[in-house]
């Protein structure tokens, strides 16, 4: 956790999260995150990064696209 010293001598606290791609830290609230949680109650999870997360959001639609580039009737 950092520390930044805001007006009138308030702490606010921020949490440092690295991404699990490319390593970047950023802010708690400055992060994705890509979850699944399986029948069999496993969990998997990744926190990303804006720039990763946007990565991976668009390898997934172009994969569906692919996918369903010949398909009739609406997408």
């Amino acid at each position: 956790m950092e520390g930044v010293q805001a007006n009138g001598g308030a702490i606010q606290l921020t949490k440092t999260v690295l991404c699990d791609v490319c390593g970047t830290s950023t802010t708690e609230t400055g992060h994705g995150v890509l979850q699944a949680q399986w029948r069999d109650g496993e969990c998997e999870g990744l926190r990303l990064c804006k720039a990763c997360f946007s990565y991976a959001m668009a390898t997934l639609r172009r994969e569906h696209e692919v996918r369903h580039l010949f398909d009739e009737g609406e997408q």
